[in-house]
């Protein structure tokens, strides 16, 4: 089979790609492939629905949108080789695809730290729909519940387990959680928050092994102490899937190189999403997997200038119950505090050369956007306390 524009991957970044691509060419041929056995779905609700039924909200990619797009879409489909110089590939069933030009999409997968016992049964990870249905499935047996991973999307994932009425660890190897969004006071206050809703937070500590015969039925940790957990989810960051390309001429190294407008370093050959570098950065972030998916399809299938894709400033937020926490930016030389004494809100924000660098606004988040725009375009600190003549520091 032939077709104009190959996309290998259906999550957000390969969807975003197809329907920029249609927009731009109404004619040209479109296959997108997928391993798994779903349209696109929404991949970062997956740890609220540990707590909730999964329904058709989930989807975005819907076949009656690909039909009407004439985009042919061909799901689990696992592709076996990849050979660029014949522009084709050749998937498990034996189907041959060539293309003119293609766009690689195959995103990331959960990375499983290589702890001894952690091949034993009940030991899981959520990056996919399978994934989760299955940790549903098992959740239903289990009372005890171990997250190893304290970022965002564990706490969010621990969150949502514990509002099941199971009892639930978080083990946190940095000495506070959210290490890399929030400083060690305010990391320390989300601990507090989430001991007071009855979860067992463990920070700065590190997991030896899993105990059990077949299935895990503990934990054991660095200093020698042991908890009990009949199920445990790893939420310790992802890996770009590289395995297909690993021998070829294309350029990986984290991830897949691209530059600015998602080409790689072969004719015709784009990257998006999870599984692509910008300079020394993997993003992994779903807003910006939309974002260059769509430039990458813009690029593919328009002849004028090309579109660059510029890599976002970070910002986080974090809401479970009434812990209420968005971070912006980076530290910087000296912090100030605003709002101590207001029971509503607190905001720190990070100065270096009287400049704005970042900030952490928990409580009530509803000035986030101003603390946002602040940050980015680094006004001077005496600018910003006009913004919040209000605050006294």
């Amino acid at each position: 089979m032939h077709y104009k524009y190959l996309i290998l991957g259906n999550g957000i970044a390969g969807h975003a790609a197809a329907k920029e691509i249609r927009k731009n060419d109404p004619e040209g041929s479109i296959a997108l492939i997928g391993n798994e056995g779903y349209p696109t779905y929404f991949r970062i609700k997956l740890t609220e629905l540990i707590r909730s039924d999964i329904d058709d909200s989930l989807y975005m990619g819907k076949q009656e949108e690909y039909d009407r797009l004439k985009i042919d879409l061909f799901l689990n489909t696992e592709v076996d080789k990849v050979d660029f110089d014949k522009k084709s590939l050749k998937t498990s069933q034996d189907k041959e695809f060539n293309w003119d030009k293609l766009l690689i999409t195959t995103g990331a997968s959960s990375f499983v730290p290589p702890i001894p016992g952690v091949d034993k049964k009940n030991i899981m990870t959520i990056r996919s729909l399978d994934d989760l249905k299955s940790f549903k499935e098992a959740l239903k047996k289990a009372e005890d519940i171990t997250v190893i991973g304290g970022g965002l999307l564990g706490i969010e994932a621990a969150y949502s387990i514990h509002q099941t009425g199971k009892k639930v660890h978080i083990i946190e190897t940095f000495d506070h959680l959210l290490g890399r969004q929030l400083n060690t006071e305010e990391g320390r206050k989300v601990e507090e928050a989430l001991k007071k809703m009855g979860m067992d937070v463990h920070c700065g500590k590190n997991t030896t092994h899993f105990l059990g015969q077949d299935q895990v039925s503990g934990i054991e940790l660095e200093d020698g102490s042991q908890i009990k957990s009949e199920l445990v989810l790893l939420s310790t960051g992802v890996r770009p899937n590289l395995g297909l390309f690993k021998g070829s001429n294309l350029e990986i190294d984290r991830g897949i190189k691209v530059d600015p407008t998602m080409k790689t370093n072969l004719p015709d050959v784009y990257a998006a999403g999870d599984c692509a570098q910008f300079g020394n950065v993997v993003l992994g972030l779903w807003t910006a997997s939309m974002e260059n998916g769509k430039i990458a399809g813009y690029n593919l299938s328009t002849d004028g200038p090309m579109k660059s894709y510029e890599t976002p400033k970070n910002f986080t937020e974090l809401s479970v119950g009434d812990i209420k926490v968005f971070s912006v930016g980076q530290t910087g030389d000296e912090l100030v505090v605003y709002g101590e004494d207001m029971p509503e809100y607190e905001l720190r924000v990070f100065v270096q050369d009287r400049q704005l660098v970042g900030g952490i606004l928990s409580g009530n988040t509803k000035e986030k956007t101003k603390l946002k725009n602040a940050v980015f375009n680094h006004i001077s600190i005496d600018e910003f306390k006009k913004e919040f003549p209000n605050l006294k520091a």
